[in-house]
């Protein structure tokens, strides 16, 4: 057993630099956030379900207290795409960096929507979601190029 395993660790180091090497702690960080957020999908779900309006979600300016609100809807759904954008950036995919600037844009859309519906309200979410989405652009090309490899 102990010959199995230290052949697959000479395997891994063998292989060379991974992908995730390409992103910085703090993208890592939030990306396992992200996946553990993930809950609060189907507890909302529940509680919505339940008739108990103490829910509350919240997240780039929109706000919900029922899961089957507009809000409810959107929220839960960017919920889901934050938590498959991370997992596709910690599994390495092939795709993972194009989902990932995606969700950036997403996001960025969506304070901008709700900055233009409460004048002189800034949302300060805008200020890590554009690192994300500068440190992605500067990564894509080399993310791509380990794809070939």
């Amino acid at each position: 057993m102990a010959a199995a395993f230290e052949h697959k660790i000479n395997q891994q180091m063998d292989a060379g630099p991974n992908r995730t090497d390409l992103l910085p702690w703090w993208i890592r960080y939030c990306n396992w956030l992200f996946i553990l957020g993930i809950i609060t999908v189907p507890m909302a779900l529940i509680l919505s379900l339940l008739g108990n309006d103490n829910m509350y979600l919240a997240a780039y300016g929109l706000t919900a207290r029922n899961f089957f609100s507009p809000a409810g809807i959107v929220l839960a759904g960017v919920f889901l795409f934050n938590a498959f954008t991370a997992y596709a950036l910690l599994t390495e995919s092939d795709w993972a960096i194009d989902i990932a600037i995606a969700d950036a844009l997403i996001g960025i859309t969506l304070c901008s929507y709700t900055m233009s519906a409460t004048p002189g309200l800034f949302r300060y979410e805008l200020i890590p979601l554009a690192l994300f989405l500068g440190k992605l652009l500067g990564i894509r090309r080399k993310w791509e190029k380990m794809r070939s490899l």
